[in-house]
């Protein structure tokens, strides 16, 4: 049976942790069929899946495999895509600062400039940052809206949007021809190590952006606004309640809100990142129980 050939695979392969070694042992035969019997699909929104040791699920071994499978499309295009390179941003889920660390390195032992985000940004500043260094595209370590045991792996093509389904399919490629084992994870750092950091050099390839691409997006976000006068001669005065419920867009959001006139009213049971989530069901604003304590402090101060 294929899913066993593959469970027995990731135990002989003398790359796991002692804990992913007792964590595999303890998978029933249910477990292991689930966790084992097909690889994590890789579309165009990228991959999402459980947080867990197998071929079907999210862990450093399939983050490296992906990695190096877009790696190896890249360097097919040529040298002076490796050289525009690659965004990589995180959110606050469990391990997304790891898998950003990894993915970085891979793709630097491949010679693929690394711009990697010194600490946790949203969706849209990955966007934005991939079109500001005209890189070739990003990577978002996220699961979106998904229960606390996912993560996901989303790429970005050089629009800042997600990868075009060809461009997917020449990714899928390269992917599929991969062991999930012997795959060099390159430049040896944590996000401990890049945090706060701007314009820094881990290595030759790989450059930490901060503050400065911050600011430049701050700046073209203001400039959308329809009527900036208008807001910051009475924005003082208008009540906006806003939760980032523990993800990663409290700092843009709460930043640009200020710089154009307003203060939000900020959930502070929800304001710090925490990959638990422990005041939701589901950090899905659709949910109507995610927004439940945003809305009741709406009423108390009359938002």
């Amino acid at each position: 049976m294929a899913y066993l050939e593959n469970f027995r695979s990731f135990l002989d392969s003398g790359e796991l942790s002692e804990a992913e070694i007792a964590r595999l042992k303890e998978l029933s035969e249910d477990e292991k069929r689930e966790n084992f019997e097909i690889p994590l699909e890789f579309g165009t929104a990228g991959m999402r899946g459980i947080l867990d040791v197998g071929t079907n699920r999210m862990n450093a071994f399939t983050v490296k495999r992906a990695t190096l499978g877009l790696t190896n499309y890249i360097n097919s295009l040529g040298c002076a895509e490796a050289e525009r390179g690659v965004v990589i941003s995180y959110d606050t889920r469990k391990f997304s600062a790891e898998f950003a660390c990894l993915c970085a390195g891979v793709l630097s032992k491949n010679k693929i400039r690394v711009y990697l985000f010194e600490n946790v940004r949203p969706v849209p500043l990955c966007s934005y940052a991939i079109r500001r260094l005209n890189a070739f595209g990003g990577i978002m370590i996220t699961a979106s809206h998904n229960p606390k045991i996912y993560n996901g792996y989303k790429v970005y093509g050089g629009d800042g949007a997600q990868l075009s389904p060809e461009a997917t399919a020449g990714v899928v490629e390269f992917i599929n021809k991969l062991d999930y084992f012997k795959i060099d994870s390159g430049a040896s750092f944590s996000h401990k190590d890049i945090a706060g950091k701007d314009n820094f050099k881990i290595d030759e390839y790989i450059t930490v952006i901060g503050k400065s691409v911050d600011e430049d997006y701050y700046s073209e976000i203001l400039k959308l606004s329809l009527s900036p006068n208008e807001v910051k001669a009475v924005g003082k005065d208008y009540k906006i309640v806003y939760t980032p419920i523990h993800g990663s867009g409290y700092k843009p959001v709460c930043e640009v809100l200020r710089r154009a006139g307003i203060n939000p009213l900020v959930v502070a049971e929800q304001a710090d990142p925490d990959p638990d989530f422990p005041t939701v069901r589901v950090p899905n604003p659709e949910e109507p129980d995610a927004l439940k304590l945003a809305i009741e402090l709406a009423k108390r101060q009359n938002a």
